[in-house]
C-alpha cells in the first residue's frame, strides 16, 4: 500500500493485483480482521504523514504527492480532519517543540488514532 499511495492508484483492485489476490478476497481478510480497505488506507496515510512532515526538506506539495492526493490543497483538508490544525501549522508547532530544551523529538507526535 506504501508504494502505491504516491501513485495515485491506491485502490483495493490495485493492491489486491499487487499482491495477486482477488479484491472481494482482500476485503474478506480485512473484515475478518474487524477493518475495512479505507480505514487501513487512511492508518497507513496517517503513519507516513507523520514521517514525510518531520522531514522539513519535504515541501508539504510534496508530501500531497508522496501521499497520493490529488493536490495539496486537497491534502490540507485531510490533514486538518486528521490531526486538528493546517500542515503548515502543524510543522511550525512541531518544530517550536523540538527546538524547545529538553524535549524530544517524536513526543509531540499524537497520532489521530490515539485520540
Amino acid at each position: 500500500m506504501e508504494v502505491l499511495l504516491p501513485t495515485g492508484r491506491c485502490s483495493a483492485d490495485q493492491v489486491a493485483r499487487s499482491m495477486g489476490m482477488d479484491r472481494r478476497t482482500i476485503h474478506r481478510h480485512l473484515a475478518k480482521s474487524g477493518q475495512t480497505f479505507s480505514t487501513l488506507r487512511n492508518a497507513t496515510s496517517i503513519d507516513l504523514s507523520q514521517q514525510f512532515m518531520r522531514n522539513d526538506q519535504l515541501s508539504l506539495t510534496e508530501v500531497a504527492e508522496l501521499l497520493g492526493f490529488a493536490s495539496p490543497g486537497t491534502f490540507s483538508r485531510w490533514f486538518r480532519d486528521q490531526y486538528g490544525a493546517s500542515p503548515s501549522q502543524w510543522r511550525n508547532d512541531h518544530r517550536r517543540h523540538i527546538d524547545a530544551p529538553g524535549s524530544s523529538a517524536g513526543s509531540s507526535l499524537i497520532s489521530p488514532l490515539d485520540r
